[in-house]
């Protein structure tokens, strides 16, 4: 922990649901404050309301990863609201719910906006500011079994959670 701030911080990304909500959930339980995100802030309410149970502070983000200006600001409005930040937890992704014979040009490049491109700058934003502070931190990519073994009407996921798991 740093000099200055008792509570370790994490900022989880695709918190709305699933294992986002639940890593928020845990990460609070033992003790962190979390900043959690989804593309848009009613998707938070199910997650802030099981938040607000524990002793963290919480902060909804609203985030667009296929937006540069979106992800500063996110990881700016992070560090701004909870003074650090100690773990990313890149959980967001799109998928496609289409046979890829049925995938446009547009739809393929809101994937890969967001699985691969987004979730490397969000990292790289993270990474510098770990690196600014002088303290070491950590940063988890989550991703499902789709980028392993393929699923013919999950695309987007099986395509590209391949390329966005590869360690920076």
């Amino acid at each position: 922990m740093q000099q200055g701030h008792s509570r370790r911080t994490a900022f989880v990304t695709g918190a709305s649901y699933g294992v986002g909500a639940a890593t928020a959930l845990a990460l609070a339980q033992d003790g962190y404050d979390i900043a959690i995100s989804a593309t848009r802030a009613e998707n938070l309410k199910a997650t802030l309301i099981q938040l607000e149970r524990t002793k963290s502070r919480v902060i909804p983000l609203v985030l667009d990863l296929g937006s540069q200006s979106s992800i500063e600001r996110a990881v700016a409005d992070v560090v701004s609201e909870l003074g650090e930040l100690d773990l990313l937890v890149n959980n967001a992704a799109v998928t496609l719910h289409k046979l890829a014979v049925d995938v446009s040009w547009a739809e393929w490049n809101e994937v890969l906006a967001t699985n691969v491109t987004g979730t490397f700058f969000l990292t790289q934003q993270v990474g510098c500011h770990l690196i600014e502070r002088g303290q070491p931190g950590c940063i988890v990519n989550i991703a499902s079994t789709h980028g392993i073994v393929g699923c013919r009407h999950h695309l987007g996921k099986s395509l590209s959670e391949p390329v966005s798991n590869v360690t920076p």
